[in-house]
């Protein structure tokens, strides 16, 4: 009864609390980590990284009937620890696809800007208040949106993306209107 779903409530709390903290450290020691050089950064044609994740998310697009697109200039080649990329275009389009409500679209673009590299990922799905878009990107246990078919997550997708663009020296913001679709940016120099 009540007592039952009490404890529960203040289990399931104290295991989230333990998830962040184990993020927390996670994240601490990665940024510890590239302090320390241990990573190789190698020149990564963008593009071609880009074209690699997206194709592979081109049939859990298709499952949800979501038009998935890009726009990449080529010969943009960046230093970058490849597989951080790879996981900051992964998760930016998972949530797209999570969020973004069947015979939607989805479309990434990387284009050249001022001696840095522009990566915009931009959906028409259910976009967020301006008071979502300011925390978006901190790490808080209670961060997690349910999708348009009830996806689960975790809430950590975007505070990692963070971290590993800012890591890189880039920027990453949102420009998202309620109803109107969302655009993920991110630079990298």
């Amino acid at each position: 009864g009540m007592e039952e779903s009490k404890f529960l409530g203040a289990k399931i709390n104290k295991q989230i609390k333990e998830a962040v903290g184990i993020f927390d450290n996670l994240l601490k020691w990665s940024r510890n980590h590239l302090m320390a050089n241990q990573y190789v950064m190698v020149k990564t044609d963008l593009g071609e990284l880009i074209l690699n994740v997206a194709s592979n998310h081109l049939v859990k697009a298709q499952q949800k009937h979501i038009h998935l697109s890009w726009e990449l200039e080529e010969d943009i080649w960046v230093m970058t620890e490849a597989g951080m990329i790879e996981t900051v275009i992964r998760n930016l389009l998972t949530n797209g696809i999570k969020f973004t409500p069947e015979n939607g679209k989805i479309e990434i673009k990387l284009q050249k800007r001022d001696e840095q590299a522009l990566i915009c990922v931009q959906d028409t799905g259910a976009g967020m208040s301006a008071s979502k878009q300011k925390t978006l990107f901190d790490l808080n246990a209670n961060q997690t949106t349910p999708g348009t078919q009830n996806e689960k997550g975790t809430g950590l997708g975007l505070p990692l993306t963070r971290e590993f663009v800012e890591q890189h020296g880039g920027q990453i913001w949102v420009e998202s209107e309620l109803e109107k679709g969302s655009q993920f940016y991110f630079t990298l120099p």
